[in-house]
């Protein structure tokens, strides 16, 4: 099995970045998304090139305080300047009450801003999972499409809990169209470990994962601090040992076909 473990946020603060790097120079982060408008995306630039072995995803960003314009009739709200907040914008995208247009131009200026760092993107993802909604998606095929890049994060949720069968087939649709069109993941799974009492079962949840058959899965981490419960758990030795006995990938080699080198302090010096 082919696993990818991305970071998501990665720009949004020096720590957060810091922390990134560690897990991926200690061999367990392969991949991480970059936000074009978070407050240290320059440091998250420098610390990407510095380490060539990790892939760069955008983390594309319609909610919140990281708009690149606000020249825009339904995506902003008028009273900050800004974009709407998470849920808002989820409301209006359910309602079709956006413009796809102005959705892939704003796509497209947070994708030139990575491009114009002179970063390789290996791959599209999103803030809060908003492309999920059919208005969002569609807009970042059209970016993705435009820009030539070739793969987007599934949204075909391996979950602990039972889902909906609305929610499943939605999943199950959205999967489908990202995956005629480009190469994805069969899978993402999002760990949410939340304390050191959750550990024990995490660590048989990923045994069972890997015992799965699918060809590649990706994990979603959110990385805080070096304390965080989640940092904890995936910058542990047993957590090093299971992902041992799975080959680890990133979205450029998922486009390549070809197996990643687990980096190293020394490799990446090389």
């Amino acid at each position: 099995m082919n696993i990818i473990i991305n970071a998501d946020d990665f720009g949004i603060s020096e720590n957060v970045n810091n922390v990134i790097i560690k897990m991926h120079q200690k061999g367990v982060l392969t991949s991480a998304t970059i936000m074009a408008q978070g407050n240290a995306f320059d440091h998250a630039v420098s610390l990407a090139k510095e380490n060539p072995k990790l892939g760069i995803g955008v983390h594309l960003c319609l909610d919140g305080p990281y708009n690149m314009d606000n020249n825009y009739k339904s995506l902003i709200n008028k009273d900050t300047g800004k974009f709407y907040s998470q849920s808002s914008i989820k409301k209006r995208l359910m309602l079709f009450r956006v413009i796809e247009s102005e959705i892939e131009k704003e796509y497209s200026l947070q994708i030139q801003k990575v491009l114009d760092s002179n970063i390789h993107i290996s791959h599209l993802d999103h803030h809060h999972h908003i492309h999920l909604y059919l208005p969002a998606l569609q807009a970042m095929i059209k970016a993705a499409k435009k820009f030539k890049i070739g793969s987007i994060r599934t949204q075909k949720l391996l979950s602990y809990n039972k889902k909906s069968l609305v929610n499943t087939i939605l999943r199950s649709f959205h999967h489908k169209i990202i995956s005629d069109n480009f190469k994805c993941a069969d899978a993402y799974l999002e760990s949410k470990i939340r304390s050191e009492a959750e550990f024990e079962l995490n660590y048989q949840r990923i045994e069972n994962l890997f015992n799965r058959k699918y060809n590649t899965v990706e994990i979603v981490l959110h990385p805080v601090n070096d304390h965080d419960p989640e940092t904890v758990f995936f910058s542990s030795k047993r957590t090093e040992d299971l992902l041992n006995k799975v080959k680890l990938i990133n979205y450029n080699h998922l486009n390549k076909n070809v197996p990643l080198v687990r980096p190293t302090e020394e490799t990446e010096r090389a």
